[in-house]
């Protein structure tokens, strides 16, 4: 007898076989929309239900090794227990992610729960109950301790169900996650070493997610910043530095967070009146910035610029001066020895004043000159003349201070009356004496100079040099006044100069 017998057609054929796959299923019912009627239907046979029996048998086996497979291959395995007996029934993956040999087990929890890390234990049990008690889904992550001393992270997880006995169940899975932990440790390690090496440097460091929230911040940028203390938490950047919004700085961010393209600026940040380096470097969707505070660095280079043009504005004054001076020298000497020795004078005046001018740089003015007090100028000036005789001469009167610029010029002025002092005047002698005195007078200086005890004196017939020169200084230099009193016991000049044009 045939196995089966032949179909009228393709349509009855495809329906007798879906009719036959369906008495097939255990506790199936037949859907009367896929078969064929009565009169078409042949005839079942005892052989063709058992070779169909067969070919789902054998077709289900291989649906369940390739499941077992696919499941060994990911490092997964499945398994349903008994809450109340601990019963467990497992496929092979879970003894071997336990590490056990499967053909020694008892079929009971206690042979896995044996393995979980005495650490780990008690909270993987009290998950599991309180999943069983409150019909809830059981996860969580653990280790396992295998025979052989190894251990291994496991997650887990599963949903209690009561069976159709009324039995309460749960059903779940494992995986291996050991090298998922072991990568996020070594992630983790990483990224503790990085931030102690970020702790370390000198330089502050920020780092930004793609949505301007504040990260990480090192140890140095939260000494650096006023705003350290909300740095210790993530803090959306804005809020924590609401002077960047709308400057260059925040188009420097935002440009190097659309491009990716590390970028360098040196700019000031108004609301810490400092002025910062700041490299920032595309990291990940976000950014890294790094900083200094290079506001001194910025005050020495700005000096260093002042200086180099105050000092280009004074050689060029120096030149001029020398010139002059050679000029008039020239025309006043008798002969070249008397033109060298006047020269010579003149231009150890004009050194000794340029060497007052010396520019010392303080925090509050790094570019600064040192100020100069006219009592020490006046002093400096005369004691070459009076030596070690300091009763001859007084230098009196409020302090005033001379500014860099009005200096030399004072210098030449007061030099040129003390060449003459030395020459035919109080200072031309033993005996002599001078008093250099000055009080304010309103917004102007008025300096007094005195001699006595000189040769007598007279009054001259021409101006000299020193005179000529005296007088452009204090007339055009700093639009004051001079006079002199030719007084036979001593000449008197009086010098008038407006202080502000003094202290320039």
């Amino acid at each position: 007898m045939p196995l089966w017998e032949p179909m009228s057609d393709t349509e009855n054929w495809e329906a007798a076989a879906l009719s036959t796959r369906a008495d097939l299923a255990p506790g199936a019912h037949k859907d009367a929309s896929v078969t064929a009627p009565p009169a078409q239907r042949p005839a079942r046979t005892p052989a063709l239900s058992s070779v169909a029996a067969e070919a789902e048998r054998v077709a289900e086996r291989e649906r369940s090794r390739r499941s077992r497979l696919a499941l060994l291959a990911g490092g997964m395995a499945t398994w349903d227990i008994v809450a109340d007996t601990g019963q467990i029934v497992a496929d092979d993956g879970l003894a071997t992610l336990f590490g056990l040999d499967g053909h020694t087990l008892s079929g009971n929890m206690a042979d896995f729960v044996a393995r979980i890390h005495p650490d780990d234990r008690a909270g993987v049990l009290d998950q599991f109950q309180t999943a069983l008690r409150e019909m809830q889904v059981y996860r969580c992550e653990y280790r396992v301790v295998r025979p052989d001393g190894t251990i291994r992270w496991l997650s887990a997880a599963g949903e209690p169900y009561v069976d159709e006995t009324g039995t309460r169940r749960i059903a779940g899975f494992n995986a291996d996650i050991t090298e998922r932990v072991d990568s996020a440790r070594a992630a983790a390690e990483a990224d503790h070493r990085a931030r102690e090496v970020l702790d370390a440097a000198g330089d502050g460091f920020l780092l930004l997610d793609a949505d301007w929230t504040i990260r990480f911040a090192n140890r140095a940028a939260c000494t650096i910043l006023p705003e350290g203390a909300r740095l210790l938490s993530p803090a959306p950047f804005r809020e924590v530095f609401p002077g960047v919004v709308g400057t260059e700085l925040e188009a420097f961010y935002a440009r190097v967070m659309a491009t990716g393209t590390a970028e360098r600026i040196v700019t000031e940040y108004a609301p810490h009146g400092r002025s910062y380096e700041v490299r920032c470097f595309p990291s990940g969707p976000g950014i890294a910035i790094s900083f200094r505070d290079v506001t001194a660095e910025r005050a020495r280079q700005d000096a260093n610029i002042t200086l180099f043009r105050e000092m280009n504005h004074r050689v060029k004054n120096l030149f001029a001066i020398a010139i002059s001076m050679i000029r008039l020298t020239a025309r006043g000497a008798a002969s070249t020895e008397v033109m060298v020795r006047d020269l010579t004078d003149r231009m150890t005046a004009l050194a000794m004043a340029h060497d007052l001018v010396q520019p010392v740089g303080t925090e509050d003015d790094p570019s600064g000159i040192e100020p100069i007090a006219l009592s020490r100028l006046v002093s400096v000036l005369l004691r070459p003349h009076v030596g070690e005789a300091s009763g001859r001469l007084k230098v009196h009167g409020p302090e005033v201070i001379v500014g860099s610029t009005a200096l030399t010029h004072l210098a030449l002025a007061i030099h040129e009356l003390a060449t003459n002092a030395a020459k035919h005047g109080a200072l031309s002698n033993t005996v002599g004496s001078l008093d250099v005195a000055w009080t304010i007078q309103g917004d102007r200086l008025a300096l007094q100079w005195t001699e006595r005890g000189g040769p007598p004196v007279l009054a001259p017939s021409s101006s000299g040099f020193g005179s000529q020169l005296t007088k452009v200084t204090i007339t055009g230099q700093f639009g004051g006044t001079l006079q002199h009193d030719w007084n036979r016991e001593g000449l008197g000049v009086t010098m008038v100069i407006p202080l502000g044009r003094l202290t320039a």
